[in-house]
């Protein structure tokens, strides 16, 4: 669930019920809704990586799989918080 907000700046956004709880403030300000729908998709979107990435997060440890699943761990870029994920695999 998103909340939007109109201020003076722009438009506000966040997710009220996500954890970490300091995941919920508020993002902003934007031009308008629709780019405050891109910015939050573009965030939480699975990330692509390239093998030689790939390789990378297996020589340092942020590789595993899960239930069958390869994911990478990283930084989330919309709450922070550090987060296991699955990928999609591009070429370079």
């Amino acid at each position: 669930r998103l909340e939007i907000a109109t201020v003076r700046d722009g438009v506000l956004i966040r997710t009220p019920g996500i954890f970490p709880v300091n995941a919920r403030e508020w993002h902003g300000p934007y031009a308008d809704e629709a780019a405050a729908l891109v910015d939050f998709r573009t965030r939480v979107a699975r990330p692509r990586i390239t093998p030689e990435r790939l390789r990378h997060y297996r020589k340092h440890g942020y590789y595993g799989i899960v239930r069958g699943v390869e994911v990478i761990q990283r930084r989330s870029p919309w709450t922070g918080a550090s987060e296991l994920t699955p990928f999609e695999l591009v070429e370079a």
